[in-house]
């Protein structure tokens, strides 16, 4: 099973969410223009997409780091 990155996942979350991008960049007060690039395959900085996670209901966190026994 192929782990998806946390751009295809904010992605999908946008698709699934059913609000246009411009209510979104309204409500995570960012220009549209950043979330049509995003979904169209660009990438976002960090802030942003906390913003759009926030805004999403999603949270986003680190991976839990698995220890190497040795």
């Amino acid at each position: 099973m192929e782990s998806q990155g946390i751009d295809s996942k904010l992605r999908e979350a946008m698709l699934e969410d059913g609000r246009t991008v411009y209510e979104l960049a309204k409500q995570t007060m960012l220009e549209p223009d950043i979330l049509y690039r995003f979904r169209d395959g660009s990438d976002l900085r960090l802030a942003t997409a906390a913003k759009l996670a926030e805004v999403l209901g999603l949270e986003l966190r680190p991976k839990k780091r698995t220890r190497n026994v040795r």
